[in-house]
Formats: structure tokens, sequence, C-alpha cells
């Protein structure tokens, strides 16, 4: 176990020491489709103490906690509580869209946000690649507030496409079209230990982590802005990597246009494939998200994903892929296991079901990643593991460096003794040097392996898996 230590730890430092090294390749990075404000609030036991004050609320409440099911969408109170509830007993991340805008307004009212800040995976990633040194960084926002706009770090790399005569490139705090905060997620956040009691039920939160009420009406339909079609097919030859998200917002019906989600899938897959045939060396990446419902996960999953090369993904939204599939005995096992091995097992499956040449699962403590030929396998180990890196800074200090003397921070903290124990399980078992090697082939695909330095008390976590995904895309 201490030689697996420390072979690990002299990994991380050889990395350490050229990080920046691994960005000379990138030409630069496309995110698309998926900025938004975030409205931060902690969540305490005594938030939920002083809502039950109001009789009708705490029934509300006891009736949502008995429900452990985990709703599509948000259309009452009920839902909205039922959804935390659910979370929070697991300890799992979850995103879901509000529907009805007196739900919005009685959060607005009666639990406020306590900050804003820059969230949606294109927003988080756009601002972590043009801190970290990306140099040619442009990102989807629509619509263009000055409020969203003065959220992107304001450095000359980081762009967005925007219309004055001809498809031009600015910085989105300069280029803004709108006033005001037209859409909103919060994230609510709580803690490891805490106990909430309602009525007869007791939680207590088995890990740091987050529930996302979303409140995005104007993305729900995931309508690309024209000027971004535009701007990826005049410059798109400037870039090497595209990442795409937000499918999480789209709904199944919209009574109002008689329209599914099918209709709005089908015209992002179109542009996908058109940028493919254009721009063929351009490298794309789908970040899955949290896609609650099983209908939209297929249709990205058979659609959306024969339209890239690499996709990335959590432990939570892999089971939710394979149920989606309707291979649920997959998704059981899974669940049931836990363990290393049994993701191993179920990323290569999926990697045979979708044809993809890379797939990067992030789970705590440690990353997978699976790749068909035409990837480095050795990149792959070194983009992980910077990633990894990157992450355990944020999460220490709540900002992102390429400063090697700052990042030495890492030495300070520990990997999981669990998945240390596991790595030297799955090496004896399958007869495999991932000890000395850090990657191996396995029925013809390379398996990359990293633990990961855990901080046990964060300050920072949310916005962390696009941070590890986007590195590790673009530093590959």
């Amino acid at each position: 176990m201490e030689s697996l230590k420390s072979t690990w730890n002299v990994h991380y430092q050889r990395v350490l020491s050229n990080l920046t090294d691994h960005l000379k390749p990138s030409e630069g990075v496309l995110l698309g489709f998926h900025s938004v404000t975030d409205g931060f609030k902690e969540i305490k036991p005594n938030v939920l103490n002083e809502l039950k004050k109001d009789p009708k609320i705490e029934k509300v409440m006891v009736e949502a906690i008995k429900e452990d099911k985990l709703p599509k969408e948000i259309h009452s109170l009920r839902d909205l509580f039922q959804g935390f509830f659910y979370t929070l007993r697991r300890g799992k991340s979850n995103h879901i869209n509000i529907k009805n805008e007196q739900v919005y307004q009685w959060m607005l009212e009666n639990m406020p946000y306590d900050r804003l800040q820059m969230g949606g995976t294109s927003g988080n990633m756009a601002n972590t690649l043009a801190q970290f040194g990306v140099s040619n960084v442009t990102v989807y926002a629509n619509p263009l507030t000055k409020e969203l706009g003065e959220l992107f770090t304001y450095v000359p790399h980081l762009t967005t496409f925007y219309q004055k005569g001809s498809v031009q490139l600015g910085h989105p705090k300069d280029v803004w079209e709108k006033q005001g905060i037209l859409a909103v997620h919060w994230v609510w956040e709580f803690r490891k230990g805490d106990v909430f009691r309602i009525g007869s039920e007791e939680i207590i939160s088995p890990r740091n982590n987050r529930f996302y009420p979303c409140w995005n009406p104007i993305n729900n339909r995931l309508q690309l802005d024209p000027v971004f079609k535009d701007g990826v097919m005049e410059y798109g030859k400037n870039y090497s990597h595209f990442i795409v998200s937000g499918y999480h917002l789209l709904s199944e019906q919209y009574p109002e246009s008689g329209k599914n989600y099918k209709d709005y899938i089908d015209p992002t897959v179109q542009f996908l494939q058109e940028v493919r045939e254009n721009i063929p060396n351009l490298k794309l990446h789908l970040e899955f998200g949290s896609i609650q419902s099983d209908k939209i996960r297929k249709e990205v999953i058979l659609s959306v994903l024969p339209s890239v090369h690499s996709l990335g993904l959590n432990e939570v939204e892999l089971v939710a892929v394979f149920r989606a599939l309707s291979d649920e005995e997959t998704a059981r096992r899974i669940e049931a296991s836990d363990q290393i091995q049994t993701y191993m097992e179920a990323l290569k499956i999926l990697m045979q079901k979708t044809g993809l040449s890379r797939i990067h699962f992030h789970n705590l403590g440690y990353y997978i990643s699976i790749l068909s030929d035409g990837y480095s396998p050795t990149r792959e180990r070194d983009a992980l593991v910077s990633a990894s890196i990157e992450a355990l800074y944020r999460a220490t200090t709540g900002k992102i460096s390429n400063e090697i003397n700052e990042l030495k921070i890492v030495n300070d903290f520990n990997f999981e003794e669990g998945v240390m124990e596991q790595l030297n399980t799955l090496s004896e078992e399958l007869n495999v040097k991932c000890v000395q090697d850090q990657y191996f082939t396995y029925e013809n695909y390379n398996i990359i392996i990293v633990p990961t330095k855990v901080n046990p008390k964060p300050i920072y976590t949310v916005g962390l898996g696009d941070t590890i995904s986007s590195l590790a895309f673009l530093l590959q």
C-alpha cells in the first residue's frame, strides 16, 4: 500500500512540475450551450425549522420527505422539497427545472440566495480555463445580460460571439444585450453530518453536496443563438476543442406549443454534425449533466452521442444512462457495489454500446478514463492528474491557478485509503501493472485510473466537476 502511494506521489510531482506544458497542443476551446447565474444558499437545519413555523409549509415538507422519489420537474413546493430530501438522503447532487413561476417567486421571497456566482457548465468551464491559461476561450451566453457578463473572468482571451454588422468576438462584459437576472439556478448547499428532522422522519447528511432547483425559462428549449452558430462556422478552425452541455434544461413536453424534447434536440444534433463535417479536426465532448427524464436521456444517448467523440459524467449520471438504455441489471450492479472495478466494467459496456472514442468518469477519490485507439493513454493519465491537482486547489482555496508554488498545496493532502486498497486489489485480480504504469489495456481499451487527493473540509465544491472534466479533456 505504501509503495502504491509513493508511486502516485512521485507521479503527481512530475506532472505538477510541467503542468502548463500540457496546454501547448490546445489551440483553444468553444463552450456551449449553458451559462447562467447561480444563486447560492446554505441549507442548515435551522433554515427549514424557520420555514416549518408556517403549518402549511410544514405539512408540505412532511408529505415530501415520505415520498422518496426524485421528481422530473418542479411544479409545486412539494416537488421542491421532495427533490431536496431525495438529494440530501443520498448525498448526491441533482438538478431539477422549476416549471412553475409561483414556486420561483416563493423561493425569491422565502429562500432568497445569499450570493450570486457564475454557473452553468459552459460558464464554469470558461472561467476555469481562462484563469488556468488557455489562450482562446469562447463561450455561449444567451441571453447575455449585463449581470451575467460581469460574472465572467475579465481577461482578453475569454470571449463570446456577438453581432455588429458581421459576427465578431468580444468579452461578455463588454457586449451584453439586456439587463436583469432572467435565469437563476439555486444552489442549495448542505454539509456532511447535518441532521434534518421533519415530522417523524430524520435525515443525516452523508456528504457535502448540493441540490439545484433551476429557473431558466429561456433556455428550457435549448434554442441555439444563430449568432453563436454562425460564429462557430466562421471562426471554428481557430479552435481545437468544443465542449457541449445543457440538455438537462429540457422538458419532455411543451403544451403551449405542442412540441416535445425531440423538437429541440434535433436542431442541436444537426448543428453538431455540420460542425464535424466543416471542421473535421475539432474534438467534440459532451458533458452529460443531471438529466431527470429517461426519455430525454435516451434521446441524448442515441442522437447526440454519435455526433461527439468524448463523454464526461459522474456516478449518478452513469446509473441514469444505463436506466435510460433499459439496462437495469447494470444500473443496479453499480448502485449496489460502488466499487472501482464495477464502474470500470460499466464504462466498458457503455463504450461498446455507443462507439465513443473516450469516456471520462469522475467520482470522489478517483477518476477513470476509457479510451479507444487514437488517444494517448500516457497523455490522458497526465491530463487526469493535472485536473485533480487543479480541482483540489480550487476546493481548498476557491481559486484557479497555474502557478506551481501555489499548487504545491496538494502535498498537504492524502489519497483516500479505500481507493488505494481497491487499486491494489484490482491490480492483483486483473494481473495488470496499474501500480507501475498508471494505465493498462483491458479488452481492447486503454483504462486509466487516477486516485485523487481529497480535502475533507473544502471551502468550494460547486462546479468542481466542470473544472475536472474541462481540464481533463483539453489537456489530453
